[in-house]
């Protein structure tokens, strides 16, 4: 028993030194190297901005919508019981600004952006690939992951302000037929309700989401060995580390509003 502990912290040690290096160049490759000439690929990321973003537009703006829905009906029974059924608008506008808005579109995107560049750098490194890059000093990190995480990063905040409006359209017409808010109310009671101070949180939020995401796919598509099987196996695990620490980086920011940006 005391040499699989031994030998799972050692495994934990070297996940965590191996993340801690790839995410070093990855800052060296996207902060320090374009002021030493190095300049960032930008076509590569916004190809990837193309893959991983305008295509996940779609899903993002169905999921958040059902989601305004289903909130909006859960929340009209206690409103109509206390007599303020309009007060829906407010509960929905922050809600899904807030929190749920940035959540589930990094989960979502977890799924549809991190397993894709899970496989194709798990792919690429079965094929020996990336071997083929450092052979022809070509630094993996700097044409393939950088791009990748930026186009992540940049993407994310954008979907998230195309899912808070889909949420809140969602609520709008579930309102409109169960409460019978009025549109013009709806739409005055949201503006009222989102502050500046929220949108920001959430765009840095939802910006960090990014990073996580891409990092941690590309990290294990870098690990895979042993073919197809081990492709899949590394995708899944991107996957589910990725929710994970989504989830975990949510109630981090969550603590800091609730402390520190709640007092101002």
């Amino acid at each position: 028993m005391i040499g699989k502990l031994g030998r799972a912290a050692i495994g934990f040690l070297k996940e965590v030194s191996n993340f801690y290096f790839l995410m070093s160049d990855i800052l060296y490759w996207t902060i320090v190297a374009p002021f030493r000439g190095k300049k960032i690929r930008m076509k590569s990321a916004a190809y990837q901005i193309i893959r991983v973003g305008i295509r996940a537009i779609p899903i993002i703006c169905l999921v958040l919508f059902l989601v305004g829905m289903i909130l909006a009906v859960a929340m009209s029974p206690l409103l109509v019981r206390f007599g303020v059924p309009s007060l829906i608008a407010n509960i929905i506008a922050v809600s899904i600004t807030r929190e749920i808005g940035a959540l589930l579109t990094a989960l979502v995107m977890s799924g549809f952006a991190g397993a894709s560049i899970a496989a194709e750098i798990g792919t690429m490194n079965v094929s020996e690939e990336l071997m083929a890059l450092e052979t022809s000093a070509l630094n993996p990190v700097y044409f393939l992951i950088v791009p990748r995480v930026l186009a992540t990063a940049i993407a994310l905040p954008c979907l998230v302000i195309i899912a808070d409006i889909a949420g809140i359209t969602g609520g709008l017409l579930t309102s409109k037929l169960l409460l019978n808010v009025s549109p013009a109310l709806y739409l005055q009671l949201t503006f009222e309700a989102i502050e500046i101070r929220i949108l920001v949180y959430s765009i840095i939020k939802s910006f960090t989401f990014g990073v996580i995401i891409a990092s941690l796919a590309c990290y294990y598509g870098i690990k895979v060995r042993g073919g197809a099987e081990g492709v899949g196996k590394e995708t899944t695990n991107s996957v589910v580390f990725s929710m994970i620490f989504i989830i975990l980086a949510n109630l981090v920011f969550s603590m800091f509003y609730n402390i520190y940006l709640e007092a101002f």
